[in-house]
């Protein structure tokens, strides 16, 4: 069976979209690359359905209220996901859709970090990802769509 072939069973191109928004930029490039030997047409497909972390400043408001509220109890990963974030509208994002208390709890986080890798704050970013789309699944909130074709 080829590589692409076994993701575009049922189910299968949801979780190959799902690891690869989790998978360090470099690892993902070498697999859509491999792939896209087999089948073009498929990695594209696949490329438009990965949600990258600065996707989330695009996200609605009340959609971004939902993730940052599902990750209450893990702020810390997203102060770090957040460390020294260039890009002011998606912190000024995450904040604004953060209650009171998360916000205290973020700003303490944030506080306490002095260095962070770009290793751990990738992971911070994979894990808010993570709990985007789980909260997808569970139909909650759509951060952004699978490839009608292939579900």
């Amino acid at each position: 069976m080829s590589l692409t072939a076994r993701h575009k069973k049922p189910g299968a191109f949801r979780k190959l979209v799902n690891s690869l928004e989790i998978t360090p930029q470099d690892r993902r490039a070498k697999i859509l690359n491999a792939m896209r030997v087999e089948d073009p047409d498929f990695v594209t497909a696949v490329e438009k359905c990965l949600f990258e972390f600065a996707e989330f400043k695009n996200l609605n408001e009340m959609i971004l209220a939902d993730v940052v509220y599902a990750m209450k109890d893990d702020m810390r990963s997203v102060a770090i996901a957040l460390y020294k974030c260039k890009d002011e509208e998606l912190l000024g994002k995450f904040v604004k859709s953060m209650l009171p208390a998360q916000g205290s709890a973020f700003k303490e986080e944030l506080s306490m970090l002095t260095a962070i890798t770009v290793g751990q704050q990738k992971g911070a970013q994979f894990k808010v990802i993570e709990k985007a789309r789980e909260l997808q699944e569970n139909g909650v909130v759509t951060i952004k769509e699978y490839a009608p074709q292939y579900t």
